[in-house]
């Protein structure tokens, strides 16, 4: 009995193609990145036109439209989302998915602004670079919210109160002054103003020492 080989001869394997003269890595990549620039414009396009379709027809209609183009009524809005924040693809309109480009539309200006200056705002970018951003931005937003929180408390409990006492008790020797200086009969000399004491419990047993007719 004989086994059938299923094996190709090499004879019968296809020839290696040849490489096309003048073409290299660069040529393709030029042509990768028109067609991409190209459907990242037409996202932006559609969202314009599904802006548009979203303020010119009733709910009921719009959700119809979505079905006809088989588009759910989520997609539809994201593209709506991405068509309000359409000046933050000017110029970078090469290869984004429209999935990167809704999330990049609904972040706040903040974190946008922070995305933008890091660097990562290009079209290696991914849909998880971006939700990844956020997390990190978020997490060190919250750490600095508590650490200004503890620093609030310690201003209010200590260090707003220090502060009120010293200008309070600064009120009071000033009044002192002005009293005493505003009487002919009583004069205060250089040597006794330097007596008078920084602390509360100090101007109190301070006062005394200063005499009429001194």
């Amino acid at each position: 009995m004989r086994l059938q080989s299923n094996a190709i001869a090499p004879e019968d394997l296809p020839a290696p193609r040849p490489k096309a003269s003048g073409l290299d890595i660069s040529t393709f990549v030029a042509r990768i990145q028109t067609v991409s620039a190209k459907s990242t414009r037409a996202t932006l396009e559609l969202a314009a036109i599904i802006s548009e379709a979203r303020e010119a027809l009733d709910h009921a209609s719009f959700r119809k439209l979505g079905s006809a183009v088989g588009l759910s009524a989520a997609t539809l809005n994201k593209f709506v989302t991405i068509h309000s924040s359409r000046d933050r693809f000017v110029g970078r309109e090469r290869a984004l998915p429209w999935t990167v480009m809704y999330q990049v539309a609904k972040l706040p200006d903040g974190h946008y602004e922070s995305l933008a200056a890091s660097g990562k705002f290009g079209p290696e970018l991914s849909e998880k670079d971006v939700k990844k951003f956020v997390l990190q931005r978020d997490a060190a937003a919250d750490l600095s919210q508590c650490a200004s929180a503890q620093m609030d408390y310690i201003s209010v409990k200590v260090i707003f109160p220090g502060l009120t006492s010293l200008e309070r008790e600064d009120s009071i020797r000033k009044r002192i002054f002005g009293a005493l200086e505003d009487d002919q009969e009583i004069s205060i000399k250089v040597s006794q103003r330097k007596k008078l004491p920084e602390r509360k419990d100090q101007l109190r047993t301070a006062i005394p020492m200063v005499r009429s007719g001194d």
